[in-house]
């Protein structure tokens, strides 16, 4: 199970952390909430579905049964200039230049697909603290 928790909300992202069987593996980086918008919004919080799809020819983990949507990966990014309303990951936070920003994310998502490799299918909690 991967529950992925909202902690810091700045003006074009939301940070927070990502947890793999209820330990902390890394931060994640989204965008803004508005209102599930497709490509400028964060995917409301509740709980779906991800299974293992293509991403840039490479596999990663896709969210499913987003109402209203439909591509939402995790993937390697750095800033919200990376996200079109998927989720991005990292090592570490730090800010590129003025902007907030997941750092090592390329570490980060090879961890995670290491860590799930064999898996085909995981349970999605997003919550929001903030």
């Amino acid at each position: 199970m991967i529950d992925i928790v909202r902690l810091e909300k700045g003006k074009n992202e939301i940070l927070g952390v990502l947890m793999l069987n209820k330990q902390i593996l890394c931060y994640t980086l989204e965008l803004p909430n508005l209102d599930n918008k497709n490509d400028v919004s964060c995917i409301p919080t509740g709980n779906y579905k991800a299974t293992i799809g293509l991403y840039h020819g490479k596999e990663k983990w896709l969210i499913n049964d987003v109402p209203k949507r439909t591509g939402i990966f995790i993937h390697a990014g750095n800033t919200h200039r990376d996200i079109l309303g998927c989720i991005l990951l990292g090592s570490n936070v730090g800010y590129i230049g003025d902007e907030r920003a997941v750092i090592g994310s390329g570490n980060a998502v090879n961890e995670l697909m290491t860590l799930t490799k064999g898996m085909n299918e995981l349970d999605v909690c997003i919550k929001s603290l903030v």
